[in-house]
């Protein structure tokens, strides 16, 4: 699909409506999109004025973890003494680091506002004891 784009955008074809639309279908949970994938989405959005997908991926993204869009991962550690706690390592991935530095300050905005927006949404739900079901936007890195 990103190496369609670039040519159906060219040509003006029909084409950029449906690789949109694919795109568009592949920001849902459950269908596998790992972060990089999504930052590639939206890199090649920006770039080709594909306003429907950002809005989209937006909202996607809103629910995502921020550090994981960023490259951070973090793990437990345990080093074992008699009073020890387990610790937190973060690692970055230079690569997913590198994409996110690449998106338009404009879309970092976009991204910013749905997640207050969706936090707002959650507090809500808390708060008349609906429940919420955020492990349908756990994405790999790759």
């Amino acid at each position: 699909m990103l190496q369609v784009l670039p040519l159906a955008h060219e040509y003006q074809s029909s084409l950029v409506g449906d690789c949109e639309t694919c795109m568009i279908q592949m920001c849902k949970p459950g269908t596998g999109i790992t972060v990089s994938t999504l930052l590639d989405y939206i890199l090649a959005a920006e770039k080709f004025n594909l306003t429907v997908f950002l809005e989209t991926a937006a909202n996607y993204s809103a629910r995502v973890d921020y550090e994981l869009l960023r490259g951070k991962t973090f793990k437990n550690i345990q080093i074992y003494s008699l009073a020890s706690t387990p610790k937190l390592e973060m690692s970055v991935n230079k690569d997913i680091s590198s994409k996110f530095s690449k998106i338009n300050i404009e879309t970092r905005l976009l991204i910013a506002e749905k997640r207050l927006q969706h936090l707002e949404m959650n507090r809500r739900k808390r708060d008349n004891n609906i429940s919420v079901n955020e492990s349908d936007y756990e994405l790999p890195l790759y």
